[in-house]
């Protein structure tokens, strides 16, 4: 038989006090399935660089990205995305490390998580390039709530100017942690 994960409120209705021995076997394993924590991994096959066509505005990074084995809920259908494929509603925990350098000197770059494609502005973080042979890096959490193909992505700019940004490495990890 296969597992279901379900909503919470289905689940509460499936634990009365069972005096009618209303669960069943099938209902106690969507029961741990839906409480199992989905995760999913992804990380740089080579380093890309980001082309910065206008100074602030957010572009998708750059780069083709691996799906480490084993995920749980969570695909890879393009490259630097992470798709939630799980059936209910869930609260996640995104932390993504990134290290990039800057085709020139004196850059104020931004990174931005990106849930369905649109950048999230309290996820943002700021790191400064005072030169682009700089290997920069940092770090960056995000909390969202998710539904059935939700997406998360890596955007980035360049606050200063134009000049494009190399994304050397980077890990995106997730992990769906409660149901809503």
């Amino acid at each position: 038989m296969t597992q279901t994960q379900r909503s919470v409120t289905d689940l509460y209705t499936k634990l009365p006090d069972n005096v009618s021995a209303r669960i069943s076997p099938e209902d106690a394993r969507d029961i741990v399935e839906s409480l199992r924590n989905g995760h999913g991994e992804i990380s740089t096959n080579a380093s890309a660089e980001t082309s910065i066509a206008v100074a602030g505005t957010y572009v998708k990074m750059a780069g083709t990205s691996t799906l480490s084995p084993n995920d749980h809920n969570w695909a890879m259908p393009v490259d630097n995305r992470l798709t939630y494929g799980g059936t209910a509603n869930r609260v996640v925990h995104l932390a993504l490390t990134v290290s990039f350098t800057a085709a020139g000197n004196n850059k104020e770059i931004r990174m931005r998580v990106a849930k369905n494609g649109t950048t999230v502005a309290r996820s943002e973080i700021r790191r400064f390039v005072s030169t682009g042979a700089d290997l920069g890096s940092t770090a960056l959490h995000h909390f969202d709530n998710v539904a059935p193909t939700d997406f998360f992505e890596l955007f980035v700019t360049n606050m200063t100017d134009t000049t494009n940004l190399t994304v050397v490495q980077y890990n995106m990890f997730i992990m769906d942690m409660i149901l809503v």
